[in-house]
Order: structure tokens, then C-alpha cells, then sequence
């Protein structure tokens, strides 16, 4: 049994509902090596994405975990290492969501977005964000496949083998995943584009419930029969 669990976004309170979600529904149904997949995106947004890196970095009692990463990841690391002033300045904007989750590890966001505006360096102000979060997040993988399923943030490119994938349509594809109607010889598990309610479809399962703009996080069962979705909300 596999629960895959859609994008958090910095929603800690979520994200702990839907453990509990999952550890009661596991125990409903008497299940046993159960696995939960994350498809990514765990930061940016909402208000405690730390908070959602720490508790992604403990294990979950009982299950196997997965973590996916995500384009906020991708992000947000390029935030850290780069200090390009184009990206930076984008990302601090609020569709990117980066300025709630530098707030949620208290960095000093009048002097760094003072520094980034300047395009001066601002690493100075970056030094207490934990090495092992960025670390943890460094080596993510970029999908996750089981006999029937492939987990990955956002698609694939169709009509390319599923082993031959590249990163950046792995968390960057949107409609040309979407609408392509064609079997990809595994049912595809995926985030990134936020749906009221998720999807089921014949050729793909979007998990994403748009945490940080509905309030709800979803993830999928697929226990051999019928997938089901679990919800919680704010």
C-alpha cells in the first residue's frame, strides 16, 4: 500500500493532519509495510516551511518514506548558492512564495532584501539556515517507481522512456504532460499543478489539492484496488 502525498508548501499543520490521516487509515485497513511517497515541493509560500524540512527529515513510525524533489526546492537552492540578482529578486516576489520561507528560518528580510534590491551579496544573512536541510534537499531524487506507478513532482515529457527522463520536465512540465492523452506504460503519480479535489485520470493521478491556496492537502491511496484520495484541511 502507497499513500502519495500532493505539494505542501510550508502548511506544517497540514502536513501533521495528514499523518494522522494516514497512520489512521493504515490501521482501518490492517495495512502493513505501507509506504508514503512526497511528491515535492515542501517549501515556499506558506508559513513554516522549515518546520515542514524538519519534520520530513524525522521518519514516520511504521512506514517507508519517499521524498521527491520539487521546482521550490530547485528554487530555493538556487536562491542559497547562486546569488544571481534576476532569480533572486523573483524569487523573493510573492507567486514564488521565498520571502515566507527565509521568515520561517528568521533571517533578517529588511537587510536581505535591502541587499538583494542593491544586487549586492547576501550570503552574510543566510548563515543561520541549517546545512543539513540543505543537504537533505541536495539529495532528493527525482522520481520514484514501483511495478505499476511512477512518482515524480510535476510529469514527464511524453513519448520519452520513463528511465531516460531529464530533472528539468521532471519538475518543471506542465501542459504538455497534461494534455497528452497517450499511456505511459505506468500510471503516472504527480503534484506541481494544483487541482480542487485531485485527479484521477487513465494515464495519470495528480495528488496536488493546492495546499497554500485552498487549504487542503490531499494525498492518493492505491492499495490494489480503486485509487482513493484522503483529505485534511485548515
Amino acid at each position: 500500500m502507497i499513500y502519495a502525498v500532493g505539494d505542501i508548501h510550508g502548511e506544517l499543520a497540514l502536513l501533521e493532519k495528514m499523518l494522522d490521516e494516514i497512520r489512521n487509515d493504515a490501521s482501518d485497513v490492517g495495512a502493513r509495510d505501507a509506504e508514503i511517497v512526497f511528491v515535492g515541493d515542501y517549501v515556499d509560500r506558506g508559513p513554516d516551511s522549515k518546520g515542514v524540512i524538519e519534520r520530513l527529515m524525522k521518519p514516520v513510525e511504521g512506514f517507508v518514506v519517499t521524498c521527491l524533489f520539487g521546482n521550490h526546492e530547485q528554487l530555493f537552492l538556487d536562491f542559497l548558492h547562486e546569488e544571481d540578482p534576476d532569480h533572486s529578486i523573483m524569487y523573493l516576489r510573492k507567486n514564488a512564495g521565498g520571502s515566507e520561507t527565509l521568515m520561517s528560518y528568521e533571517v533578517d528580510m529588511v537587510k536581505l532584501e535591502r541587499a538583494v534590491n542593491h544586487r549586492e551579496p547576501y550570503a552574510e544573512f543566510l548563515k543561520d539556515i541549517p546545512t543539513g536541510h540543505i543537504d537533505w534537499m541536495e539529495q532528493l531524487p527525482y522520481s520514484y517507481e514501483t511495478e505499476d506507478y511512477y512518482f515524480v513532482h510535476a510529469g514527464i515529457l511524453p513519448g520519452v522512456r520513463l528511465n531516460d527522463q531529464v530533472p528539468y520536465d521532471q519538475i518543471w512540465i506542465r501542459n504538455e504532460f497534461l494534455e497528452d492523452p497517450r499511456d505511459h506504460g505506468k500510471l503516472i503519480v504527480h503534484g506541481h499543478t494544483p487541482v480542487r479535489g485531485g485527479e484521477i485520470l487513465h494515464n495519470r493521478i495528480n495528488v496536488d489539492a493546492g495546499a497554500c491556496y485552498f487549504g487542503t492537502l490531499q494525498a492518493v491511496v492505491l492499495d490494489g484496488g480503486g485509487p482513493r484520495f484522503l483529505s485534511v484541511s485548515a
